[in-house]
């Protein structure tokens, strides 16, 4: 659930006033969709999904920053925070 509490916390953090539940709703589609994407990650494709579902609550002028959050947030900090503590339990030196 944390997962999908992501987009209203960064919501709230850009002072937009939003019903969670269906910020929480729109998420759960797009989701699923991710693991149907044919493209590493979802990337590019999970971007404009999530930038359809989230125009009717995110103003245009921050919808590209809030995209770039967002998906740091829900995908690329969990690659990097997996790489480092691979690295960790490998014992690899000079990295």
């Amino acid at each position: 659930m944390t997962y999908f509490l992501i987009a209203p916390v960064l919501m709230s953090a850009f002072n937009l006033q939003v019903n969670y539940i269906s910020v929480v709703l729109v998420q759960v589609p797009i989701f699923f969709m991710m693991f149907y994407v044919p493209s590493p990650g979802g990337s590019g494709a999970i971007e404009i999904l999530l930038s359809l579902a989230f125009a009717p609550f995110v103003p245009k002028y921050i919808l590209g920053i809030f995209i770039i959050l967002w998906r740091t947030l829900t995908h690329y900090l969990t690659l990097l925070v997996g790489a480092i503590v691979l690295v960790y339990i490998l014992g690899i030196k000079n990295w």
